[in-house]
């Protein structure tokens, strides 16, 4: 994931806010402009799938064409009876 290694490449720490329910970070690039970076993670997107009921709406659709996202699965295959639907 590149904002994990973007992370890593300038040695910040990652951060998450919990009003929010998503993950962060803040660094300075090599040029000394300023960045924050809001990026997916388990954590938000549990909580994110935890709405799905919660709303009571009758599914979600997932459509991941270059980035895959192993973690996602992870928290919907806890979460949810998964069916695929052609």
């Amino acid at each position: 994931m590149e904002a994990i290694e973007r992370a890593v490449e300038y040695g910040v720490t990652i951060q998450f806010d919990e009003q929010a329910q998503a993950t962060f970070y803040y660094y300075t690039d090599a040029q000394g402009v300023a960045h924050v970076v809001w990026f997916d993670d388990a954590r938000s997107m549990n909580a994110k799938y935890r709405l799905i009921p919660e709303y009571n709406l009758n599914g979600d659709g997932i459509w991941q064409l270059m980035n895959f996202f192993p973690q996602s699965w992870l928290v919907v295959n806890s979460l949810f009876n998964v069916e695929k639907v052609l």
